[in-house]
């Protein structure tokens, strides 16, 4: 009964990443990987939940956020996701993420 409207969601989506990619509007681009990303998620719970065990769902769903994890954290630190690319100043005094400053101890 749902799936209709899971498809229209899914084409609106998959419609903005595209118009985003031809206007390079990267808020846009956010906007639809996100509810490309929540309505697949969504379409995981419902059709797998009942008859799958629950140990391989949650171990196929943890592998899953966990690549898109370390993908995300790739792109968010700019680099192959080491702890030496992770924070370059740790070799100094340490590093400064807003509120937190971590310090390097010796």
């Amino acid at each position: 009964m749902l799936l209709p409207w899971a498809l229209l969601f899914a084409v609106a989506a998959v419609v903005s990443v595209y118009i985003s990619l031809k206007t390079d509007d990267g808020m846009l681009r956010g906007f639809g990987l996100t509810f490309l990303g929540i309505n697949l998620y969504t379409r995981y719970f419902e059709y797998f939940w009942d008859g799958m065990n629950k140990v391989l769902f949650f171990l196929i769903l943890a592998a899953s956020l966990a690549v898109i994890g370390r993908y995300a954290e790739r792109i968010w630190h700019g680099g192959s996701g080491s702890k030496e690319d992770f924070c370059e100043e740790l070799s100094g005094n340490g590093c400064d993420f807003g509120l937190i400053r971590i310090k390097r101890v010796r």
